[in-house]
């Protein structure tokens, strides 16, 4: 899915693996050369836009001492982490979206930002670089601009027979 579309979206029940997934395939892809680097947010930690890429940019531009406080606004914030993802094709895992996601009646969570400020900042990350690629995790579908069904990955319960077989390999 992500060798053609610059992002996917994993979603499930609590605890059925999702983060370990995203960043289990983030691993992956820089082993193996389909990514330069990865970088990872939890959005249960940064509740909006300006504190998910304050994160980013401290993980993308080590040894500069990034902050977002340092720019007198998020479009100039913005710019020095749209150069770093231009530098090397990078793999950014947004976890926990469902944190930051407005509930059944329309009610965004407390403390948190309005999730459109950070769906913006995903969009410009994506435009940084073509080679750029988001994986999101979730509980909740994600509202638009993505909403595209094709892009999200929907995880259950291991059967079983699958259920023993994992946990006779790991013993």
């Amino acid at each position: 899915l992500l060798h053609d579309q610059p992002y996917a979206v994993v979603r499930g029940q609590g605890g059925a693996g999702k983060t370990a997934l995203a960043v289990e395939l983030a691993r992956w892809l820089v082993r193996t050369g389909r990514s330069e680097r990865a970088a990872f947010v939890s959005m249960e930690e940064y509740l909006d836009a300006r504190g998910a890429l304050d994160s980013l940019g401290r993980q993308l531009l080590p040894g500069e001492s990034y902050s977002v406080a340092q720019y007198p606004d998020m479009k100039k914030a913005l710019q020095p982490v749209e150069r770093a993802l231009r530098d090397q094709p990078t793999i950014i895992v947004l976890d926990n979206l469902e944190s930051v996601l407005p509930d059944q009646s329309g009610e965004t969570p407390r403390a948190a930002a309005p999730v459109e400020e950070l769906f913006q900042l995903c969009e410009a990350l994506l435009d940084a670089d073509p080679a750029t690629r988001i994986v999101f995790t979730s509980r909740e579908p994600l509202p638009s601009p993505f909403n595209h069904r094709a892009r999200h990955i929907g995880l259950g319960a291991l059967s079983r027979e699958d259920a023993i077989e994992l946990v006779s390999q790991v013993m």
